[in-house]
């Protein structure tokens, strides 16, 4: 999805485990996105660029987080742990 600015609403399926890397980069009109329960890593990039996302709420099943995975982002945080 890297650079589609159309996109706006992402529901992400129980099973994925794992954002690879900027799978998200540069989608400007992203502004909600639902972390499945089990997942476990986001890498380095995955939402840069992605300045209108609204609230993140990471599951407490994530292991692992990349760098700059929200940079440019001005959101707020919230943590499920």
């Amino acid at each position: 999805f890297k650079n589609f600015s159309m996109l706006e609403d992402v529901i992400l399926p129980d099973g994925v485990t794992k954002i690879e890397k900027s799978a998200f980069y540069g989608c400007s009109n992203l502004k909600k996105i639902n972390f499945p329960a089990g997942l476990k890593s986001i890498e380095s990039y995955a939402f840069t660029g992605c300045n209108l996302l609204e609230d993140i709420n990471l599951p407490s099943s994530l292991e692992n987080i990349g760098t700059d995975v929200f940079s440019d982002w001005k959101g707020n945080y919230g943590g499920a742990g």
